[in-house]
């Protein structure tokens, strides 16, 4: 199984592990690469930048990507199960039949993107979501700034 050390070392293909069950992935830049059949477990990918992948039939699985920008990438028919998008921001970039199962999405940015169904509700919903609570955390300090006390029902 191809997993994230392959995507990581892809210059050296005798030092390539081809099992890894965890992997930490911080601070790289990836330009330019195809991914195909691509299965990511378990991983972390913070603070990184993806520029002109093309992730085609991969699989994210219990994956977190955390303040991580995609830009002029290529999700198609990937799916995300168990993995989370936070603070993430994504130019230019294109989704298409993808599954988003218990994977939330949260904080993150779609400039410029093109969405497929699923992934478009899914970050509906978070933004939704995320705006409600802001709502009401915004009311929670007007009451306080005025003297006035809501309790949520």
């Amino acid at each position: 199984m191809k997993t994230t050390t392959y995507a990581q070392l892809p210059q050296n293909p005798n030092t390539q592990q081809l099992d890894s069950a965890y992997e930490i992935i911080s601070n790289e830049t990836l330009e330019s690469r195809n991914f195909n059949g691509l299965t990511i477990a378990g991983s972390l990918f913070s603070l990184s930048v993806f520029k002109g992948i093309t992730f085609k039939d991969c699989v994210f699985y219990g994956t977190k990507f955390e303040n991580c920008m995609f830009t002029s990438c290529s999700f198609e028919n990937c799916s995300f199960q168990f993995t989370q998008v936070d603070f993430c921001q994504f130019n230019q970039s294109k989704f298409a039949e993808c599954n988003w199962d218990f994977a939330p999405i949260k904080k993150s940015q779609f400039a410029n993107c093109m969405l497929d169904q699923h992934t478009s509700y899914q970050v509906a919903h978070e933004d939704k979501a995320n705006l409600i609570k802001q709502n009401q955390d915004d009311q929670n300090l007007q009451s306080a700034n005025t003297g006035l006390f809501l309790k949520a029902a």
